[in-house]
Order: C-alpha cells, then sequence, then structure tokens
C-alpha cells in the first residue's frame, strides 16, 4: 500500500496552468482467520475507516494499521 501512496503523491498533471497533485490517506485492516472472506465485513470496513480517520489525524498522506483501542493490532476485523 505504501507504494501505492508514493505513486498517487508523484503523480501531477496541468490544468490550465495550474500543477494538480494528489495525496491519499490508507486505513488497513486484516482478517487473520484463514478465509476467503472475512468474518464481519461490515466491522472489517469499520475497523479501516477508522484507521484512515488515525492517518488524516496523523498528517495526513500516509498508510496506517487498524489498532484496537489496547494499541493491538485486531485479529478480528
Amino acid at each position: 500500500m505504501e507504494d501505492l501512496r508514493q505513486k498517487i503523491e508523484a503523480y501531477s498533471f496541468d490544468y490550465n496552468n495550474q500543477i494538480i497533485t494528489f495525496t491519499i490517506s490508507i486505513g488497513i485492516a486484516c482478517d487473520f482467520h484463514i478465509s476467503s472472506q472475512p468474518k464481519n465485513l461490515a466491522k472489517c470496513i469499520a475497523c479501516a475507516d477508522q484507521a484512515c480517520y488515525v492517518a488524516k489525524t496523523n498528517g495526513r498522506n500516509r498508510v496506517e494499521l487498524y489498532q484496537s483501542p489496547t494499541g493491538a493490532t485486531d485479529n478480528n476485523c
């Protein structure tokens, strides 16, 4: 994901003589269960959303892995 973030950051284009650049904040939640689908997709998305807000709070244009309130990565997302 960091490679994707860097590629987006490096991309720019000219629009009406103005350089347009991009950044992206990415939140990641992992489901460590061995299956093709997360046990609870809605919770997985909610955890990734929380991680995205952490990325924005910590300065934007970064990748953050979801951590539970106890500080550990949550294997139930």
